[in-house]
């Protein structure tokens, strides 16, 4: 239940959070509802909330479009941005690349952290400014990209995607970059888990613990083939839990389920109807 939010700067029992739950219970009253949720970490979620709790939830996943999502040559989409061909490249997307809670500050940590003995450089996209170099590591950002194309040369050019985000439902960038052969290293959080997984796709590492997750690209960076393999796993992984016409197909199946259940609901209550009138028919006869 809500009220008192301590993200609210006006809290109280009867804040606008609870204000709004009212209005969402007096909505859904009476109601079927069905739930999908993108990850089992949402789905978790909705099953403890008083709004969702007593409702069918089903998790089928954001799906993605695979012909626009794919490896490009690494060496030839660093080209394409003026990218140098030396050098770690680790990415950074979001939709804003200055809201704190996708951990703009923890990325430029990692980047100092690594710039001690590492030769790397930044790569990022989204909407909003960001500082051109941090200590001695440069960072070229690409601005908001509006094209699946560049997107895909920007994470195809990146050896190691990085996801610092305080919380996530489930990261789509993450996905794409995924589908595009990049591994990711992502703190512990939200539904992450579910996409980064050790050593198989990527790497997690402890929430908010900017070291262990330089240590953890520091490991990639010394493990160019291992890097590769989970590349390759993570396109698999996507090929096998996201891709758009699966999705789709989930989709359909769980609608079909509804409906049907629906219409058998729909009978049942009609049935004693029908009875009654049958038999006042019989009597009239």
């Amino acid at each position: 239940a809500c009220g008192d939010c301590p993200i609210l700067a006006r809290s109280g029992p009867r804040d606008l959070s609870s204000q709004e739950l009212a209005i969402k219970h007096a909505a859904l009253q009476d109601r079927r509802v069905f739930v999908i949720a993108p990850s089992h970490w949402m789905a978790a979620l909705a099953r403890k909330s008083s709004l969702f709790s007593q409702c069918p939830i089903k998790v089928i996943r954001n799906p993605i479009d695979t012909t626009s999502f794919y490896p490009e040559n690494k060496r030839l989409a660093r080209k394409s941005l003026g990218l140098p061909d030396a050098g770690t490249c680790l990415l950074y997307a979001a939709e804003s690349v200055e809201a704190k809670g996708k951990g703009i500050n923890e990325y430029l940590a990692v980047l100092r952290e690594l710039s001690k003995t590492r030769a790397v450089f930044g790569l990022v996209f989204g909407r909003g400014e960001i500082v051109s170099h941090v200590d001695n590591v440069p960072i070229y950002n690409l601005g908001y990209l509006a094209s699946a194309a560049k997107m895909r040369m920007a994470y195809s050019a990146a050896d190691v995607f990085v996801i610092p985000s305080h919380a996530e439902t489930i990261s789509q960038t993450t996905v794409e970059a995924f589908a595009c052969c990049t591994p990711a290293v992502a703190f512990d959080v939200g539904g992450l888990p579910e996409l980064v997984q050790n050593g198989e796709t990527g790497f997690l590492s402890r929430f908010l613990d900017v070291g262990h997750m330089a240590e953890r690209i520091d490991w990639l960076i010394d493990h160019p083939e291992s890097r590769l393999e989970m590349g390759a796993k993570a396109l698999e992984f996507v090929r096998q839990e996201f891709e758009s016409k699966s999705q789709i197909s989930r989709y359909i199946e769980f609608y079909s389920e509804i409906l049907g259940s629906v219409h058998e609901d729909a009978a049942e209550s009609a049935m004693p109807t029908t009875i009654r009138f049958q038999a006042e028919g019989d009597q009239g006869r």
